[in-house]
């Protein structure tokens, strides 16, 4: 009979004291022994839904000699966010320092500015490529190789390859991501810390009613002050994240690491290649690879926790649209007209037409905010539980109004959020009947762009998902 190890997919090294103080130690597999391309080693840890370390797994990635130079020849049109702090403050990845948009092609002298200011500098996710949204870095897709995500069923599933840079040290907050994710480290030290999903509780996750910080974890605010100077579990040795299960991995150049689906996870990165290097007043500089893919209809049993916890955010978040639909709908009520007949004649009233008129208006008011892509893709966020429902209905009315309101939101969307409209159809219909009316409402709309080609193989691997989930079902 198999081990427990075994079983778990990573190997990992026993420790004597209490679990939570000290992170079990992810030994992972090493390319050089078991040929990565030879082995399902994705497959494999998907099933168990276990993290696991791929040595080496980058070793033979021309990415790996990537410089800012090569990073900032893009589109001079395309832009990035940057996330700049002092050295010496803890820096979190979306939390503190100042967040700015540059043209990619000032990257560089951006770098040179942070270095001379002795400041830090974090390039916050970066599209190499993306099956929604804007990808500034396109051109260094070609030296990324993507191996099992070259056709196949991961092919269909693959949702974006992103870049992340830094110069100095760095911190992730704790945080889940809600798709499966291989992180390839391509130069610098990383050190990740991984907790289950069933450690939602024990991490302090915030609850799932705040959609904007469900996936984090108050954490971070409690380890600010220790500076990290200790690992998460030490930090918390005296509170209840000593109960959580967790795993450490020490990540070197040309590694690769399995974070599953719904798996909490920290990310430290090294401000110095070692610590040799820790007089040198040059910050070392780390860059990055992570591929995202959604997951499949049935998790395994290790994911239930995420996904309860994923279908209850689902819940509240259309009762929260369905709440604000209802008190911006709400008017005085007007007194019946009485016929002589002395019954009354009130008009068929029309609260879904109305509805779904209001929610079209509310989308197209954040296509065309600034910045228009951030507040497009937060306004899909709130009414994404929504949607498909709203965009089936529309698409069957006869109603001039919610007509009117379908034209002007998809007249006024540029491709990358038309794209990511796509995407929140994908992940939020529930019932294919609904799916399949949405996404011929915008086929439809769409004859004449580009877009197209790439939807026709997109809507048809949707179809083909929500109709494994219906059969999975029933």
């Amino acid at each position: 009979m198999a081990s427990d190890s075994q079983r778990c997919g990573p190997r990992v090294k026993p420790v004597r004291e209490r679990l939570g103080v000290q992170l079990l130690q992810l030994e992972g597999l090493h390319a050089s022994c078991v040929p990565v391309e030879d082995v399902d080693v994705i497959g494999e840890t998907l099933l168990r839904a276990r993290p696991v370390v791929l040595r080496g797994y980058a070793s033979g990635w021309k990415a790996r000699k990537w410089d800012l130079e090569q990073v900032a020849a893009g589109s001079p049109e395309a832009h990035v966010e940057l996330q700049v702090s002092r050295v010496g403050q803890t820096q979190f990845h979306g939390f503190g320092g100042t967040l700015q948009r540059e043209p990619l092609p000032r990257l560089p002298e951006a770098a040179a500015e942070a270095i001379q200011e002795n400041r830090s500098l974090y390039l916050v996710q970066c599209p190499l490529w993306a099956r929604s949204g804007e990808c500034p870095a396109r051109h260094l897709m070609n030296d990324v190789v993507l191996g099992p995500f070259e056709g196949g069923v991961l092919s269909r599933r693959l949702e974006s390859v992103n870049l992340w840079m830094s110069l100095g040290e760095t911190h992730s907050n704790l945080h889940y991501d809600s798709k499966h994710g291989l992180l390839v480290l391509l130069r610098g030290r990383k050190l990740v810390e991984l907790f289950p999903p069933a450690a939602a509780r024990t991490v302090g996750a915030y609850p799932v009613h705040d959609p904007l910080r469900s996936h984090h974890s108050r954490a971070p605010h409690c380890c600010l002050a220790a500076r990290f100077e200790k690992s998460l579990c030490e930090v918390h040795a005296d509170s209840t994240l000593r109960a959580a299960r967790g795993f450490q991995a020490d990540l070197q150049e040309g590694d690769a690491l399995m974070i599953p689906e719904g798996w909490w996870h920290h990310v430290k990165t090294l401000g110095r290649a070692n610590s040799e290097q820790a007089s040198q007043t040059q910050p070392q500089l780390a860059l990055a690879v992570n591929i995202w893919w959604r997951g499949y209809p049935r998790e395994p049993k290790a994911a239930r926790p995420y996904v309860l916890r994923r279908l209850l955010g689902e819940m509240l978040a259309r009762r929260t649209a369905s709440h604000f639909l209802r008190q911006k709908l709400r008017k005085p009520r007007k007194a019946p007209k009485v016929s002589k007949s002395g019954t009354s004649c009130l008009k068929s009233s029309r609260p879904q037409s109305t509805g779904n008129v209001s929610i079209l208006e509310e989308l197209s008011t954040a296509a065309q905010s600034e910045p228009p892509h951030r507040e497009w893709l937060l306004a899909l966020r709130t009414f994404g539980p929504v949607l498909p429902h709203c965009l089936a209905v529309a698409a069957a009315s006869e109603d001039v109004q919610q007509q009117e309101a379908v034209h002007q939101l998809l007249d006024g969307l540029s491709p990358a959020q038309a794209a990511a409209l796509l995407a929140s159809l994908d992940a939020a219909a529930l019932d294919m009947g609904e799916a399949a009316a949405a996404l011929r409402l915008l086929w439809r709309h769409y004859p004449q762009r580009a877009i197209v080609a790439k939807w026709d193989e997109h809507l048809r691997s949707t179809l083909e998902d929500i109709l494994s989930r219906v059969l999975s079902t029933t």
